[in-house]
């Protein structure tokens, strides 16, 4: 079983209409300095997972994706595009792993304060954050 981030990552990749690359525009727990325009992934579980009357065992898991785009238009496309990837997304399965849902939770937010990061970049950055359901394996 794959830690979360990876499976996510993989979603995205696998998206034609996307053409993200791994470590090129997406990246996981790490944003770069450049390029500019990028999607970061975040692991931010907090949830124990569910227990069933069998051995069913179902991780509640959270992921924070940060955008990051030259321009506020840009970053909102972004966004809208990894929604259209994820959200909604239920009953699959991504490298042998059993999902029931992935639902955005909320997002886009704007992480920019007066238009400057908490970093001191200008570049407009949103977060999506989305809660997720799968078996453990």
């Amino acid at each position: 079983m794959n830690p979360i981030l990876i499976d996510i990552r993989d979603l995205i990749v696998d998206d034609t209409d996307t053409n993200y690359i791994f470590a090129n525009d997406l990246f996981i727990s790490k944003q770069p300095t450049s390029p500019i325009n990028t999607v970061t992934l975040f692991d931010t579980s907090t949830a124990p997972p569910d227990m069933t009357l069998g051995d069913d065992v179902y991780l509640n898991d959270a992921v924070m994706i940060l955008i990051r785009n030259e321009t506020w238009m840009g970053a909102q496309q972004v966004a809208q595009d990894i929604i259209t990837i994820l959200n909604g997304k239920s009953n699959f399965t991504k490298n042998s792993t059993n999902y029931l849902w992935v639902n955005l939770a909320n997002g886009p937010n704007q992480m920019t304060v007066s238009g400057v990061s908490s970093k001191g970049t200008t570049h407009p950055e949103l977060t999506l954050n989305f809660k997720i359901q799968r078996e453990k394996s």
